[in-house]
Parts: C-alpha cells; structure tokens; sequence
C-alpha cells in the first residue's frame, strides 16, 4: 500500500511535469496535533489529555488550471500525537499518549486572488487527504489502552495563505491550515464494553518554496 502511494503520486508527478504551468515546491509545516475522543455506553469517562507540536514536511505540486485556479497535491510526512485520559466505572484510569507517522497525499483546489499587492497573492483552499500509518509507538511507558492503529486515516482541510514570488521562478508562501479527521483511527483496543473512538486534527502552520 505504502508503496502504491509514492508511484501514485510520482505519476502525478510525471503527468505535471508536461504542463505548460506546473509549480513543484517543498514544505515545512510546525503542527499542533490534537484529538477527538468518544467512548460508547456508559462505563467509561474518556476525553483527550493534551497536544502536542509536531513538524510536517514533503514535496508538493500546484498544477494550474485556470488563471486564479490551481489543482495541489503532494506527498507529505505527516506525525501525529494520540493522548487519552479518562476513568471506569470499575476503578481503573487511563492517561495515555502515543505517536502515530503517516504518508499523506493531500487533493484540493486552491483559489487565487489577484495581486493584492507587487508580486503577491492571497489563497485560499480546500481539499482533503488520504494518509497510510507507517509507524506507530506508546509514548507513555504503561499504556495499554489502545492496541492498535488503523493502516489509513483521511481528513478534510481549509486553509488559507500568502504567495510572494522573489525572482522570475521562485515564489515563497505562508499559510494556515486546519485538517479535520474523519476516521476513527483505533482498529483495537482494550476496553471491556463499547467501543473507542479517536480522531485526529491538526492546525499546520505552513512554510513553503516553489521553483
């Protein structure tokens, strides 16, 4: 699967190339990673216990499809922080933290304005993602909640960011986004009635260059 998305995304890669208006930039994302906690029936009181700061980056493509239009995809490291805390009915407590590490190739459309100002623009965009678990570890030394991670996770995403381009090839970009994640990423878990639920979010403070 793992390596379905990198040749994946290298035809994509390819495909752009041959477009007449095709940027291919790097990124470098500090992230605030957090999550979503819902436990089923009434035994347990299960919430998230914190976040923590992690650094996302990868190679990206802007594929232009019209003037202010462009398609963006890429393929990013993307770590991740699990934590939760919470108490049974039964007396026992839990407050655990894992690390979870994703390939993620990110789909969305951004929208450009006009120069707002010389040689810079305002964006706007939208999409979602796809990300594979490649990696997984307790963070806590006793943890025993959670057993295991589901292999994907996806999420929906909105941001919003700057463009200034330096030179006749080379833009730099700054941005915000926000990843909502839609799958429940936890395949096992040892809770002994109901079910466990945790969803990944992230708020990504984006850096980036295209040449």
């Amino acid at each position: 699967m793992k390596k379905t998305v990198i040749l994946l995304f290298f035809a994509l890669l390819g495909f752009s190339a041959v477009q007449a208006q095709t940027k291919i930039g790097l990124k470098f994302s500090p992230t605030i990673s957090s999550n979503r906690v819902d436990a089923s029936g009434d035994e347990y009181s299960l919430s998230t216990n914190g976040v923590g700061l992690r650094f996302i980056f990868g190679p990206y493509v802007d594929v232009m499809l019209s003037e202010n239009y462009y398609f963006h995809s890429g393929l990013l490291y993307v770590p991740k922080r699990v934590g939760v805390e919470g108490t049974a009915q039964s007396g026992g407590m839990f407050d655990e933290a894992y690390k979870t590490h994703y390939l993620q190739v990110p789909v969305g459309i951004k929208l450009f304005t006009n120069e707002v100002a010389l040689d810079t623009r305002i964006f706007f965009q939208v999409g979602g993602a796809l990300e594979i678990l490649i990696n997984e570890e307790n963070i806590s030394d006793d943890a025993v909640l959670i057993e295991d991670f589901r292999f994907f996770d996806a999420n929906v995403s909105l941001g919003s960011g700057v463009e200034y381009r330096i030179g006749t090839t080379t833009i730099l970009s700054g941005g915000i986004t926000y990843n909502r994640g839609l799958v429940n990423v936890v395949s096992e878990h040892n809770l002994m009635a109901g079910d466990l639920s945790v969803k990944n979010d992230l708020l990504r403070f984006d850096i980036g260059v295209k040449f």
